[in-house]
């Protein structure tokens, strides 16, 4: 049998506010096996401890290397917003980084892999709409929006078949809008934003323990629901502020731990 040469692979590199990810794509959009780390950190994380974070878990990742294959370089997805063009992140929901050199900090790990490594930074948003684009639900589609929930909210854009950057990097980041009548977590920023509101840790402490605060909760994603089912606004005028009051009655009168958010709704909604 012919000896097979491996075929190309980048690191591909993940940055949130409860952990930091790495592993080996190849061409095809796979992850090889073995390669895939994580690190947990969270919001209580020093620079030093994060930075380390993504040094341990590049390092393992690249230690799966195959003999022979071609390390093309590396992508970082990462929490906004970002600084496309020096580089650097600043994310909310990650205190302790304001206009940290990430992208520097992963090209100096592939430097002992790599002479002049090719690094592209992105926000997670865009990044998991590239993947969809790429290799999933938004393949072959030309314009689409993707977006991430989960300790933030993010999002990208694809436009014309290209991806979207923006200025800065963070067009589509659409965590940071304003959502009218609700109040979130002001630790991300401004509480009146999407991701104080619906992102997973004040998402999942809404009323989770409070009869009361579901059914305003139930109520409001019915509507919701009903409302998007429609063309456009003027099916349900005011409708969108029928289910904004629903929500907020439900996190006034919710309290308590949180709880997984496919409870929320029943079965049935």
């Amino acid at each position: 049998m012919p000896e097979v040469t491996p075929g190309p692979v980048a690191l591909a590199v993940d940055v949130g506010g409860t952990k930091v990810e790495a592993a080996l794509v190849d061409a095809d959009g796979q992850i090889l096996d073995h390669s895939r780390h994580r690190h947990p950190t969270g919001r209580d994380a020093s620079s030093d401890q994060l930075a380390a974070a993504v040094v341990d878990v590049a390092h393992r990742a690249l230690s799966a290397l195959p003999a022979g294959a071609s390390l093309l370089g590396a992508g970082i997805g990462s929490a906004g917003p970002i600084d496309q063009a020096e580089g650097t992140v600043s994310p909310v929901n990650i205190p302790a980084w304001r206009g940290f050199a990430l992208r520097d900090l992963v090209r100096s790990v592939l430097s002992d892999h790599v002479e002049h490594p090719t690094v592209i930074l992105a926000t997670d948003g865009l990044a998991i709409t590239l993947a969809e684009h790429w290799v999933g639900a938004g393949k072959g589609v030309d314009n689409m929006m993707g977006m991430v929930i989960s300790t933030g909210v993010g999002g990208g854009l694809i436009l014309g078949g290209r991806p979207k950057h923006g200025a800065s990097g963070n067009a589509g980041h659409i965590g940071h809008i304003e959502v009218s009548a609700m109040d979130g977590e002001s630790t991300f920023g401004h509480p009146g934003t999407l991701e104080a509101v619906a992102s997973g840790p004040p998402f999942g402490r809404v009323g989770a323990t409070s009869r009361l605060g579901r059914d305003h909760r139930r109520r409001a994603f019915t509507r919701l629901r009903a409302w998007r089912r429609n063309s456009s606004r003027r099916h349900h005028p005011g409708g969108h502020r029928r289910w904004a009051g629903d929500l907020q009655r439900g996190r006034s009168a919710g309290s308590g731990a949180g709880r997984d958010r496919r409870r929320i709704l029943p079965s049935h909604a």
